[in-house]
């Protein structure tokens, strides 16, 4: 039998904890959820303004009737789940902060104190990440300028969310003409890349001046990641050939027919006068 999930009741309001998905769910209402990311972290727990209407995080833009609202933390909460998710003993928990569980405390330290750079792993080459230069720079040459990261805007995201070509030999993020390419590039491969703030929370937080451990609950902190490979007939770019590839014949056809309607001018050799 499924464990029932614990139950806090927020100004007569009954929410489900749920540790997997770290949000509050109203229990009438399944649709209507409070995430912990946006929650403000304080010693004994957690705080936000909490809309007595909307019975959510307070939208700024409203001028609903708000209280400020303080929880226990998930360790109180629900230890059993935090055990289970984060492979602590039970017995262990007594005395940690949910920070001290969520967080890869090796991971925090050598980032923070240490100031280790976080790297990643594109087609068996190592980058450091520098968030503040906006650049991966290769470990093997510290020195160079390395590959500007490149923009995740979704507009930007042709071959799909994240995937971006990548060049082995120059080692870099290649841009492809998207409006003439009509073969697939033979010395390219696609990569999928995390967002920069994935990459390096504690060098975002820093660069927005923000406090080191904001969204590190949330945000899985690693040291070391993998931009994996992608084949290309998983990303959008075969259906971009294949449209390029039947514009061109288009064009062709319409060009073949307006040869064949021109009309033909018939010049008559002209003799010498006598």
């Amino acid at each position: 039998m499924e464990r029932e999930l614990p139950l806090i009741n927020i100004q007569g309001t009954a929410f489900v904890v749920d540790v997997e998905n770290l949000i509050l769910k109203e229990k009438a209402n399944e649709n209507n959820f409070i995430p912990f990311g946006y929650m403000a972290d304080v010693s004994d727990g957690y705080e936000f303004e909490y809309g007595l209407d909307s019975r959510n995080i307070r939208n700024i833009w409203t001028d609903e009737e708000s209280v400020r609202v303080t929880i226990p933390p998930l360790v109180e909460l629900d230890p059993i789940r935090m055990s289970q998710k984060y492979n602590v003993p039970m017995d262990q928990l007594k005395g940690k902060t949910d920070f001290e569980i969520m967080v890869d405390q090796q991971a925090f330290d050598l980032r923070v104190n240490k100031g280790v750079l976080p790297t990643i792993d594109i087609a068996g080459d190592i980058f450091y990440v520098v968030l503040d230069k906006e650049r991966l720079i290769p470990k093997d040459n510290p020195a160079s300028e390395g590959i500007p990261l490149p923009s995740f805007a979704q507009y930007d995201q042709v071959l799909g969310e994240n995937v971006f070509a990548y060049d082995p030999k120059k080692r870099d993020i290649t841009d492809l003409d998207y409006l003439k390419i009509t073969e697939v590039p033979k010395n390219l491969i696609a990569i999928r890349l995390p967002f920069s703030f994935t990459l390096d929370p504690v060098g975002w937080n820093l660069i927005f001046n923000r406090d080191v451990k904001f969204g590190l609950k949330t945000s899985n902190l690693k040291m070391q990641f993998n931009a994996p490979q992608i084949p290309w007939e998983k990303t959008d770019l075969p259906e971009i050939i294949k449209e390029n590839i039947e514009q061109l014949k288009r064009k062709e056809t319409e060009r073949m027919k307006q040869s064949s309607t021109k009309p033909v001018i018939n010049k008559q050799k002209r003799g010498r006068r006598l």
